[in-house]
């Protein structure tokens, strides 16, 4: 079986305000992140303000 890194994520983020921060589990800190793998997971930071 043979492992393909071809994945792309495109994350927009609507609404708030401040900066928000982007961690995919590969190491990509950008809001788009690209050459992913399966199984990438994506961790957002939302500014105190706005976060639940």
């Amino acid at each position: 079986m043979c492992r393909r890194n071809d994945g792309i994520g495109d994350i927009t983020v609507i609404g708030g305000s401040g900066s928000f921060g982007f961690l995919w589990s590969d190491g990509q800190t950008t809001e788009d992140a690209i050459s992913l793998a399966e199984f990438i997971q994506l961790l957002l930071q939302m500014p105190e303000a706005v976060a639940p």
